[in-house]
């Protein structure tokens, strides 16, 4: 199988897990883009699937802009060593504890984020959570919280929402436009077409047979 082969399944992963986590916060497309400082159509472009031109500069800065990224993968095993991954409740507290003698503990912000309350107490403490820590740290902590509570990750994402606003936090992802999170590009994505068959998506990338690209 030639190399050019492995493109329609690593767009197609990076498409469905970009789409899905841009509708899952309730981003537009145009506030993803701002956030990335892409065009417009560099998102949309990524969401179909289907260019194999895009750089890789411009799709990771997309995908770090909701929290995601290029993954690789170690090229040696990790040392038996290391020490076992903390909770991201945990990290997430310590990171908005740092410049705090009140530790924010970890049942204060699963509260917070199961419902949308501030406590008052802790006030300072979740505005430096949302405004500094990395998107990615925040994504975590919503996925750990979709799975120990059950609420759906747009719930949770939208309760961060709820959150920022009213402390205030400066941050442009929480400004960012929440209006007008557009349906799918891809219906494929949203679950209403049936996934396309390895043979259908490489046969969109088969040179045609005039000698270009069908």
């Amino acid at each position: 199988m030639a190399d050019s082969e492995f493109v329609p399944f690593v767009m197609y992963e990076i498409a469905q897990a970009a789409q899905t986590r841009r509708l899952e916060i309730g981003l537009s497309v145009a506030a993803v883009a701002s956030l990335a400082d892409v065009p417009v159509s560099v998102v949309g472009r990524i969401e179909s699937a289907a260019d194999r031109d895009l750089r890789v500069l411009e799709v990771a800065s997309v995908l770090s802009a909701i929290g995601l990224g290029l993954l690789v993968t170690r090229v040696r095993p990790p040392s038996k060593n290391k020490p076992a991954c903390q909770s991201p409740f945990d990290v997430a507290a310590r990171t908005a504890s740092t410049s705090f003698a009140r530790i924010l503990t970890t049942d204060a912000l699963q509260d917070a984020l199961y419902s949308g309350a501030v406590p008052s107490e802790f006030e300072a403490h979740l505005r430096t959570l949302l405004d500094e820590a990395p998107i990615g740290l925040l994504a975590k902590l919503v996925e750990q919280a979709h799975v120990d509570s059950g609420l759906s990750r747009q719930h949770i994402w939208a309760n961060m929402h709820q959150i920022a606003a009213q402390l205030k936090v400066r941050r442009p992802f929480w400004k960012a436009d929440r209006s007008r999170a557009a349906a799918p590009l891809d219906p494929v994505l949203d679950g209403t077409l049936e996934e396309p068959s390895l043979t259908t998506m490489l046969d969109a990338f088969k040179p045609s047979k005039h000698g270009g690209e069908a």
